[in-house]
């Protein structure tokens, strides 16, 4: 053991919730805990009855980060994410469900390792519990987080939020990882199973002016050779396969609101400017992707339009 009871280690045959005894779940739990990427020994951890810890000398000390995280202290710490990007940056997210009916986004951001904070909730639905968030690996502006019915992405450190469409559906997003090499994102669902978002490295280049521009084209990534789509792979029938990635050359872009809908078109040239691919797409407000066929292309250097 590495510390004492860190809850508040309430009475649960005279505690109330909701008018009941708290018989949905478990009281005087450990809900949260994360030690920062950055240092060795920094912990911080938080329970279902509200407190907020963190210790600096792998559980030698511990101090009480409770009162300092504004709101009302009835509540259930759901996420707690340090900055993989700086040290003394510590992201909290906690829910009032079960305490107050309250459906509410509780986010906050500490620059000071928990002694002063700021709500980053604007932009939310009324109703958006936050249960899961991530930083991009390449860009700490670039935010998401997973709620109790969907996914919301922030491009300006948290300012503001806007809802992820797309194919994902309105449901529970548990939690969010970036795979380390093609930085896809995976989330984890509840209910509805893993999703991934091919390839997301576009994000950690996204800054304020080039959502100001109106419209930005992302530099694409380095594209390998895919494998036959001939292949007469026959999959087991009781079994789900999700369908592979699409093979081709992967093209983001980004458009504002007064250009959507427009018919947008990504042409190919070679390293001498001739003109070998064109794709055309109606492009909806946001990022949108367009991917451009390979297979009969030489290995070699192109550029895009």
């Amino acid at each position: 053991m590495i510390s004492d009871d860190l809850s508040r280690d309430y009475d649960l045959d005279s505690t109330l919730v909701l008018g009941q005894k708290p018989l949905l779940k478990p009281y005087n739990s450990m809900t949260a805990l994360a030690e920062s990427p950055l240092k060795k020994g920094l912990i911080y951890a938080g329970t279902d009855d509200g407190n907020l810890w963190v210790t600096e000398d792998d559980g030698g000390s511990w101090k009480e980060l409770t009162t300092l995280i504004p709101g009302e202290q009835a509540r259930f710490i759901t996420r707690i994410v340090p900055s993989r990007h700086n040290e003394s940056t510590l992201y909290v997210a906690y829910g009032r469900f079960y305490e107050a009916d309250d459906l509410s986004s509780w986010l906050f951001v500490s620059r000071d390792k928990g002694n002063t904070w700021s709500r980053i909730a604007e932009g939310m639905d009324a109703e958006a519990v936050v249960m899961a968030f991530a930083e991009h690996p390449l860009n700490p502006d670039m935010l998401f987080a997973g709620v109790h019915n969907g996914l919301y992405i922030s491009a300006n450190g948290g300012a503001s939020w806007s809802r992820l469409t797309g194919s994902l559906p309105h449901v529970q997003v548990s939690d969010i990882v970036f795979s380390p090499v093609s930085h896809d994102m995976i989330l984890a669902t509840y209910g509805r199973g893993i999703w991934i978002g091919d390839n997301f490295s576009f994000a950690g280049y996204i800054t304020n002016d080039i959502v100001a521009s109106g419209m930005h084209l992302f530099e694409p990534v380095v594209t390998k050779a895919a494998a036959d789509p001939t292949d007469n792979f026959e999959p087991d029938p009781f079994t789900f396969y999700a369908p592979d990635p699409e093979a081709g050359i992967v093209t983001d872009f980004y458009l504002s609101e007064r250009l959507a809908g427009k018919d947008v078109t990504v042409t190919l040239f070679s390293a001498a400017r001739e003109e070998l691919k064109s794709v055309q797409a109606e492009a909806a407000s946001g990022f949108n992707r367009v991917v451009i066929d390979s297979g009969d292309l030489e290995p070699g250097s192109y550029t895009f339009n």
